[in-house]
């Protein structure tokens, strides 16, 4: 990719990219931090990176690094426990083993 397609990259995709972590962050500076460091990720991989896949690779490297950040795996709501069942002792089966003798003919 070129330097060209890269900012092609920050005036096509930079809204977009952000709006997607903003719905999932809620909070303004970390969805900011989190598209900048998508796309200093991608300023340091220019050359390595293709212009043709460079909007899933955005959208993949900002999702990724929200989820560094935990925010992904936090639930902003407390999740009901599931109901314990009384502890039960464990059922233990008992098979007859059946002795093989191998004879050489």
């Amino acid at each position: 990719m070129t330097v060209k397609e890269y900012n092609r990259s920050v005036d096509e995709y930079s809204d977009l990219v952000y709006r997607f972590i903003r719905g999932n962050l809620k909070d303004e500076d970390r969805s900011n931090d989190v598209v900048q460091d998508a796309y200093e990720k991608l300023w340091r991989h220019v050359t390595e990176i293709d212009y043709v896949v460079v909007k899933a690779w955005l959208f993949s490297t900002a999702y990724h690094n929200m989820d560094s950040e935990g925010a992904i795996s936090k639930a902003p709501f407390a999740l009901p426990s599931p109901k314990r069942q009384p502890s039960t002792p464990p059922v233990i089966f008992f098979f007859p083993v059946a002795t093989v003798y191998l004879c050489r003919a």
